[in-house]
């Protein structure tokens, strides 16, 4: 771990609730305990200072094997934050488009999510602000993969992976919400293609009624 980052050996594994180092000294201190109960014949306190013994040295390892595991997968983590970021960017025009021709043919109202409309987790009720909260959840994501990359050089491997994975979360967000934008530029579309299906089949039954009660037979 130390070599690749430039770092001397006894600064890695040293995060915040994060050292392993820390785990073992508290198992020592239990092993001491341990010896001492079982000296004074207390088999009760001894096994229970062997559970500490063995809870925390789970722990230790725990802690290593996430920290190896995020130090071989940051590189490739913190490229697909960064690509995803600019892909979700080069979408905004697009979906700027579609929300600037919503609001110029509909009311607010109808910009409105509602029943019928498919659910996205942190939602707000509205389309109208969609575009704004893209662009706020794609500034926090990019401000997250930087901060993941400052973290890592710091040798703070598991704080960098939290860093990614809260990038990641805002990207989905982000996406959710333009995604919410077509979804309600379609369902508008359908909602008018049903009204107009509708008003053509009333005027076609106004029109036989019509018919109906011109014909002269209709009276007899």
């Amino acid at each position: 771990l130390a070599g690749p980052l430039g770092k001397e050996a006894n600064a890695m594994l040293r995060e915040p609730d994060h050292d392993p180092s820390e785990r073992l000294a508290q198992a020592r201190e239990q092993i001491a305990g341990v010896k001492a109960a079982l000296e004074r014949g207390d088999v009760a306190a001894a096994q229970g200072g062997l559970d500490a013994v063995a809870r925390l040295t789970t722990e230790a390892a725990g802690i290593v094997e996430a920290t190896l595991k995020a130090f071989a997968a940051h590189e490739a983590a913190l490229g697909d934050r960064r690509r995803d970021t600019e892909r979700l960017l080069a979408r905004l025009p697009e979906h700027d488009r579609i929300l600037a021709e919503l609001r110029s043919r509909y009311d607010p109202p109808a910009l409105q999510l509602g029943q019928g409309d498919p659910t996205h987790p942190n939602a707000n009720g509205t389309v109208e602000d969609n575009l704004q909260e893209a662009r706020e959840l794609l500034t926090a994501a990019k401000s997250l993969a930087d901060r993941a990359a400052q973290l890592f050089r710091d040798a703070q491997i598991l704080q960098a992976a939290d860093a990614l994975a809260q990038a990641a979360a805002r990207q989905e967000q982000a996406g959710f919400r333009l995604q919410e934008i077509v979804e309600k530029q379609q369902r508008l579309r359908d909602t008018e293609a049903a009204n107009q299906t509708l008003e053509e089949q009333l005027q076609n039954r106004v029109r036989e009624l019509e018919a109906t009660l011109n014909d002269p037979r209709t009276m007899e």
